[in-house]
């Protein structure tokens, strides 16, 4: 990404939201509201172009990783306008980083081709512990297209079901919803155990969700 080529300014539309924010906020605090959205115009504004900044080093980082000094095929606008607008929104320093990697990557011919607006909307939905149990799962796979992996040890690991053991239990509340989230994405499978239940003691990496960590990942199999 070069500078001076992307500007993140805000459009008539938003500006007029954020005029409206304003009216409201009036309500509730002394001072006209063109002011008050003024200053929530200009805290945008603020951060999204700091958030651009550290967007732009990261990818920066990530592409000389893949041996480019810059960008070597332009991004279809209806995957770059997307993955802009929600990297720049993002606050999680590890968040923004797999949003890097993703641009890095869909700018390469390696990868390019494949990365849909589709993995934008994907990771938009996604918390760092989402990312992180996609990953523990990816990096356990075995290479078979039959792995069912035990989630009851997630985040912190998983293994690859041997068929024989008895099912195991249930991770903790706020993993179980993640993995239901990544359900949802399309990125797992929640597999029956023996008993026919579908508790997500086990779960499986889809096609989609193997591509994606793929797409997310600087120097994956998939980038290489």
């Amino acid at each position: 990404m070069s500078k001076g080529k992307t500007t993140f300014g805000l459009n008539r539309s938003t500006n007029e939201t954020l005029q409206k924010a304003g009216s409201f906020i009036a309500q509730f605090a002394s001072g006209p509201s063109e002011t008050l959205s003024g200053i929530i115009n200009d805290y945008l504004r603020h951060v999204r172009l700091r958030r651009l900044a550290s967007l732009e080093a990261r990818t920066i980082q990530h592409l000389k990783t893949l041996g480019y000094d810059a960008p070597p095929c332009p991004v279809p606008l209806k995957v770059l306008v997307p993955l802009l607008q929600s990297a720049t929104l993002e606050e999680d320093d590890d968040l923004q980083d797999i949003w890097a990697a993703l641009l890095a990557n869909a700018s390469t011919p390696e990868l390019g081709d494949t990365i849909s607006v589709s993995f934008v909307d994907m990771l938009k939905c996604m918390g760092p512990l989402d990312v992180k149990i996609l990953s523990v799962i990816y990096l356990a796979k075995s290479g078979s297209p039959k792995d069912v992996f035990v989630t009851q040890d997630l985040p912190a690991k998983t293994e690859v079901y041997n068929g024989v053991d008895k099912p195991r239990g249930l991770p903790d509340l706020a993993t179980q919803a993640s993995i239901w989230n990544l359900v949802r994405l399309g990125c797992l499978t929640a597999e029956s155990s023996s008993s026919g239940s579908r508790k997500a003691i086990f779960v499986a990496l889809t096609a989609l969700g193997e591509r994606f960590v793929e797409a997310c990942t600087v120097g994956a199999k998939g980038g290489t």
